[in-house]
């Protein structure tokens, strides 16, 4: 399963705002930017869009509880579903027009992902998740968890990868 693409119509610090990734495709996308740039809240959108919004949040401080809504078209084995995810108690996944409700059964055959857990333990990697991993990996675990991560992500060829990495950086920093 892939993103194609994100729409944030009112959630957190964002309205309107819009992401292709469709042009990644087989390829790992990484956002970056300066702090308070809303990476974290993107990482919080993209789990809510996936588990739905808690019934608590604090990602209502521009828009309220009602308004909240993140679309996003998803591709599986070629097969394609746009759906939006609303804050509501029930139904909260809805089509694309925001018109009718679209099965949690269905979408979890697009997104085959268990958890909101197992989400942020795979793939959302934030600053200190990032520094965790690298500390653990130069402390001698290096090639367990490389072959872990590797594996839990699908990256073959990870220690390439971060050698092409090292390299691009000891070039930028001497």
């Amino acid at each position: 399963m892939r993103f194609e693409t994100i729409h944030i119509p009112s959630y957190g610090p964002f309205t309107d705002v819009s992401l292709d990734l469709g042009l990644g495709r087989n390829k790992l996308e990484i956002l970056y930017g300066p702090n308070e740039a809303g990476k974290s809240s993107l990482l919080r959108a993209i789990a809510d869009f996936l588990f739905g919004i808690p019934a608590q949040t604090h990602d209502n401080f521009i828009h309220a509880y009602g308004s909240l809504r993140i679309r996003a078209s998803v591709e599986r084995g070629g097969e394609r579903l746009e759906c939006v995810r609303r804050k509501a108690n029930t139904k909260s996944l809805r089509a694309a027009d925001d018109e009718g409700p679209v099965s949690e059964e269905l979408f979890r055959s697009f997104v085959p992902i268990d958890s909101r857990d197992v989400f942020q333990t795979m793939f959302g990697l934030d600053a200190d998740r990032l520094q965790q991993g690298g500390e653990e990996l130069l402390k001698g675990r290096s090639e367990f968890g490389q072959l872990l991560f590797s594996a839990a992500a699908g990256i073959e060829g990870l220690h390439d990868i971060l050698k092409k990495l090292n390299d691009e950086a000891d070039k930028l920093f001497k």
